[in-house]
């Protein structure tokens, strides 16, 4: 069933054009509108009169709902949704899985989507992982990594199974404190017709013992003990068996950027876990290995590095980057942590190659953004490991 026969499109990124190829091809006018004025798309204003004459305004994830074209929009009752939840509507009848939390949820996702494909199910993966969804084929089932961001835009999105990994403080600035944060979480598993939920977390805990019949699943800590667990429950909702499950999980390849090992030079182990993008993430890297020098910084979240405090025992020096070096330096002098204040990346990775020994570590697990010095944390990391080869 299609119902939007005119739809306002805000931000003309990868998902949006896809939605505009989807709707064109479906015969609904579309008018779009970019902040950036640079993009290759002719671009309307979207005046309150314009969005008045719409069915719907389609956003990208990550324009903030306090936007100006959105709170009009709201304001005037006009339909507000990401590609997400356009998607869903437009295909209610596909058997969607729906992976969420601050981490891991890529990771998770590509998991699932493995098991299931090497089971012998025809599966498609995309949303905030890959392709945009209207770029997707039909599939038996339908794998989707969603952010707070997305969901936060397809209100009422119903999959036939979704799962909940962990809720630790993130996107605040959006979302305005973590029970905010937390409800949007929530709300994904809440609608979903089956959920599985990771317990490790007081959050996820609590959103947990407000559903009926979930099932509760524990990586007693480890992260990676966690995402199998995860996809192992999901999968055997999904009718896989028990025998493909571990078949899938022994033969899947971990995403890049995340504990990857980028080199291994004169018995030095180069870490690239430039998805680390908070605490929560650095924490776990932190505690995975040895005689770490740790490559840290970047635009730092709310909080800053508060968290860490008990899993600096690792450390043996750390390297300091990018736009809040600064703070990061003051947090890491102020807990007795030696350090050098590098700035860049080349900088950073030159000065562990002079002060690395046998046996040590050196980690990029900056707990911070990316996006002071990088488009993303997956250029981050390629820079890294480029300037890692460059040894």
């Amino acid at each position: 069933m299609n119902n939007f026969k005119k739809l306002a499109i805000l931000g003309f990124g990868v998902s949006n054009r896809a939605v505009l190829r989807e709707m064109t091809a479906r015969s609904a006018a579309c008018v779009v509108w970019d902040d950036r004025l640079d993009t290759d798309c002719d671009l309307t204003p979207l005046t309150e009169d314009i969005l008045r004459g719409v069915d719907a305004l389609i956003v990208a994830p990550g324009i903030a709902p306090t936007h100006e074209t959105v709170a009009m929009a709201l304001r005037i009752g006009v339909k507000v949704m990401c590609d997400v939840g356009l998607w869903r509507i437009l295909n209610p009848h596909a058997q969607v899985i729906a992976v969420t939390g601050t981490n891991g949820k890529s990771t998770v996702t590509a998991m699932i989507a493995h098991i299931l494909r090497e089971s012998g199910v025809d599966v498609a993966m995309g949303g905030n992982i890959g392709k945009p969804v209207f770029d997707l084929p039909p599939a038996d089932w339908t794998v989707l990594e969603l952010s707070s961001f997305q969901i936060e835009y397809a209100e009422g999105f119903k999959a036939q199974i979704a799962a909940l990994l962990n809720v630790s403080p993130d996107h605040l600035d959006r979302h305005g404190d973590m029970a905010g944060y937390a409800a949007v979480k929530a709300a994904l598993v809440h609608n979903a017709n089956e959920a599985v939920i990771a317990i490790d977390d007081d959050w996820t805990r609590r959103i947990a013992g407000a559903i009926d019949g979930c099932i509760k699943v524990s990586g007693h800590g480890s992260p990676r003990a966690q995402n199998e667990a995860v996809a192992s429950a999901v999968a055997l909702l999904a009718d896989v068996s028990v025998m493909d499950i571990q078949a899938g999980l022994d033969s899947f390849t971990p995403l890049p950027h995340r504990q990857t090992v980028a080199r291994v030079l004169g018995g030095v182990t180069y870490i690239n876990d430039s998805k680390a993008t908070n605490v929560d993430s650095a924490r776990a890297a932190l505690l995975a290995f040895d005689n770490i020098i740790w490559i840290v910084g970047g635009k730092a979240k709310d909080g800053g590095l508060a968290g860490l405090e008990t899993c600096l025992g690792n450390v043996d020096h750390a390297l300091v980057i990018g736009a809040d070096m600064g703070a990061v330096v003051d947090w890491l002098e102020a807990r007795g942590i030696s350090f050098d204040a590098c700035g860049t990346m080349t900088a950073a990775v030159k000065k562990a190659e002079q002060l690395a020994e046998s046996r040590q570590t050196v980690l990029l697990s900056p707990a911070c953004a990316s996006y002071d010095q990088y488009s993303n944390f997956e250029e981050r990391g390629a820079d890294f490991e480029a300037q890692v080869m460059r040894l």
